[in-house]
């Protein structure tokens, strides 16, 4: 069988399985899949598509075509996602890292450009450790403390920073602001806290309009939470709150969250940090999506 023949094949199946918007990109997978399989790059199965493939080949693409079927996240499947111009590994211990995370490293690396030295960042809910080792490449010279309640997350996390030789991460498996962080908190000699948080923030309703790929695949606790998705963040800013009131070093807090949580994400934040400076960034589209709120000393 040649290339051509097994795309022709497979490509309706997995069309089937996909909702319209989607079925743009089935040409694309499928490729993806099986350059993945053949262990090259997706225009050598272009350009060779007459090329014939080998029995051994033909099965292992078709295991990895089912799981797609069956609506698995291609990034799951291949084992990789792309995250800020690097390859972060991808498994179901941890969610897929999206291109609106981005943003929330965008708004760190310009506060951190000034002054990465003075500046602890503290990645909580670190997943793929994706945020911090993208952190800890982009501004060496800045010490990362990357959390997680999740310690098959946090062993994903160390993985990622290992592959990619990010070396000054410390990982630390915590519930939020514990004990355990406090003291690396009060006891850091660094002028500035910067901390960034891409906690659970969906309400628990979503769950029966998102994609299957979501819904069925990725981590429902790092997904969704109660208080219509706000329960996690709501006690987290709680809890800082109270810390910085005690630390009085600066602090500044960048959150990914739902665009519909704006106005109730705001009071909350001018509750809990009344005298800070309150800021919301747009993502790519034009939505809501970056938190920012900023303390003096």
């Amino acid at each position: 069988m040649t290339i051509h023949e097994l795309l022709n094949i497979w490509t309706p199946k997995l069309a089937k399985n996909v909702s319209p918007r989607e079925r743009a990109v089935v040409d694309l997978e499928t490729e993806l899949i099986l350059a993945h399989v053949l262990k090259c790059d997706r225009s050598h199965v272009i350009a060779h598509e007459n090329d014939a493939i080998d029995p051994r080949s033909i099965r292992s693409f078709e295991r990895l075509a089912k799981r797609r079927t069956a609506h698995e996240p291609m990034a799951y499947i291949l084992g990789h996602r792309a995250f800020y111009g690097r390859e972060f590994f991808t498994d179901k211990r941890a969610l897929i890292p999206r291109p609106e995370t981005e943003l929330l490293v965008d708004r760190a690396l310009a506060i951190l450009k000034a002054d990465p030295n003075d500046t602890l960042v503290w990645d909580v809910g670190t997943g793929s450790g994706a945020i911090a080792t993208t952190i800890a490449l982009e501004q060496p010279a800045t010490t990362v403390l990357a959390t997680d309640i999740d310690v098959k997350a946090i062993a994903l996390a160390r993985k990622n920073a290992k592959h990619l030789n990010a070396k000054t991460i410390h990982f630390l498996k915590a519930d939020l602001l514990d004990r355990s962080v406090k003291t690396i908190l009060a006891t850091s000699p660094a002028t500035h806290l910067l901390i960034l948080a891409n906690l659970p923030y969906l309400p628990m309703s979503d769950k029966k309009v998102l994609d299957p790929d979501v819904v069925q695949f990725e981590p429902h606790r790092a997904l969704f939470t109660g208080e219509h998705g706000l329960m996690l963040i709501q006690k987290f800013l709680r809890q800082l709150s109270v810390f910085q009131k005690k630390d009085c070093r600066p602090l500044t807090v960048l959150l990914e969250y739902d665009p519909p949580q704006t106005k109730v994400l705001t009071a909350i934040a001018k509750k809990l940090f009344p005298n800070a400076i309150v800021s919301i960034h747009q993502d790519l589209c034009g939505r809501d999506r970056i938190f920012k709120i900023q303390t003096e000393n």
